[in-house]
Parts: C-alpha cells; structure tokens; sequence
C-alpha cells in the first residue's frame, strides 16, 4: 500500500488515473489531523489549462474537485 501523502500528492497534480487514487485514499480513514500536502495556485492553473485545450473535459474536473473537496488531509495554498 502507498503512503497517503503520495496519494494525495498525485491527486493534486492529476497523475494517474483519478477514480484509481480515490479508491487508494479509501483505505485511509476520512479524518486527519493535520494536512499532508497543500494545493497551489500552479496545481489548479495546471488542470484549468488542461481544460482549456480540451485535453481533459468537464466531468473530469468535477471528479477531481469533488474528491479535493473538504479533506482534512488536503490544505489550500
């Protein structure tokens, strides 16, 4: 099993396939205590980009925001 924090870390800047880290994450508790990695402006200029050259479409994005949505474990810069 990978370390939560990698996890999070390639969810935050998109590597890999996003429905496979959410299932990764669901062997971590919900909770934490403290957050293990920060979101960038650069992370979220980098996937809105993406968007905008149709590399990736509307409904990836709302998998990716969904799953960064309210996580302890995620801080925001």
């Amino acid at each position: 099993m990978r370390a939560r924090k990698q996890i999070l870390t390639d969810l935050v800047q998109c590597r890999g396939n996003i429905k496979d880290l959410i299932n990764e994450l669901g062997s971590y508790p919900w909770d934490c205590d403290e957050p293990l990695v920060t979101i960038a402006y650069e992370d979220i200029d980098h996937v809105l980009g993406q968007y905008l050259e149709n590399k990736i479409d509307s409904g990836f994005m709302v998998t990716w925001a969904d799953a960064l949505e309210c996580r302890d474990d995620i801080d925001f810069e």
